[in-house]
């Protein structure tokens, strides 16, 4: 369970979130609606403790996270995996895979296990670990990605706009290694712009405007409410903010 309590943050002394309260279900997706500026992608940042809040607290399964720092919240089992590509582009997919385990200081051979495991369920994994990862299409390096997060067999895997780039191909195979993950026991959270396809994959909707929780329940209710619609689309039936 991840408890969120009357969290307020932001940047340079501006708020981007007001007086958050809100919990998250262990072990489904979660996914994170709104327009941009809503302060989505700050939220996941609060939550791995990458930006401390103003006032207010995370706790997870009972743990407080917040104050720990983003090393600390790692050995709480949350991780991160930003919009941007965050993999070596000079380095192979197994090594890139292996560093997952270096912030627990994993050892050798449980490492080499986890990889093993891994590639099983990411094939890309496997198919191309001596592959330098900079060769991969965008689709495949989210996989690798999503690999090396699992690595340390986190509880919590935050995605921010994890879509965003993807061709209608990559991101079926997208959809398929999000629900691996839960199937795998993580809890995922996610940030998309593309809201239909990130709902779909949840179980659970939060929307956000203007830096405040504006609803939370059921991913499909919220699809077919056409004010919340309205708040998070825009009124445009793709996905699209205005």
């Amino acid at each position: 369970m991840i408890r969120i309590e009357g969290v307020s943050a932001g940047y340079g002394g501006g708020l981007v979130l007001r007086d958050i309260d809100v919990e998250i279900a262990p072990g489904q997706a979660t996914c994170i609606v709104g327009p941009n500026g809503a302060g989505k992608s700050t939220m996941l940042k609060v939550i791995c403790d990458d930006l401390r809040p103003t006032q207010g607290h995370v706790d997870i399964d009972g743990t407080r996270v917040t104050g720990s720092g983003p090393g600390g919240a790692i050995r709480h089992g949350v991780v991160m995996i930003p919009q941007t590509n965050a993999l070596f582009g000079g380095m192979s997919v197994r090594e890139n895979v292996l560093l997952g385990g270096h912030a627990t200081r994993m050892p050798r051979r449980a490492a080499a296990r986890r990889f093993d495991e891994l590639a099983q369920l990411f094939p890309v994994v496997g198919e191309r670990a001596a592959t330098h990862a900079g060769l991969l299409s965008g689709g495949q390096r989210r996989m690798v990605e999503f690999a090396r997060a699992l690595m340390i067999e986190p509880r919590v895997v935050l995605l921010d706009e994890p879509s965003i780039g993807l061709d209608p191909k990559s991101r079926q195979t997208l959809d398929a290694s999000i629900r691996a993950l839960v199937n795998a026991g993580a809890t995922v959270v996610l940030v998309e712009q593309n809201v239909r396809f990130g709902l779909s994959l949840a179980t659970t909707g939060i929307v956000m405007e203007g830096g405040r929780l504006v609803a939370s329940a059921d991913a499909a209710t919220l699809l077919d409410d056409p004010e919340l619609r309205a708040v998070f689309v825009g009124g445009h039936a793709e996905g699209k903010t205005s």
